[in-house]
């Protein structure tokens, strides 16, 4: 468990795909339309981590560009 991490629903889960993609196919790449990832991205400055837990699980979340 993460000492810092903050809490997503699976309601908000629902209103960010990219997110959600990313939960249910850890570790895995792909590819996400630019301004959906951006959205993401402030979604979770707002909450204020990207070390995120949703149920009884911690995720870390990663953006890579190129």
């Amino acid at each position: 468990m993460p000492d810092e991490f903050v809490i997503v629903t699976e309601e908000e889960l629902d209103e960010y795909p990219v997110l959600k993609k990313a939960i249910e196919s850890p570790g895995e790449y792909f590819s996400a339309n630019p301004d959906e990832w951006e959205r993401t991205i402030d979604f979770l400055d707002e909450k204020g981590a990207c070390e995120i837990k949703i149920g009884n699980d911690y995720y870390i979340i990663f953006f890579t560009t190129a």
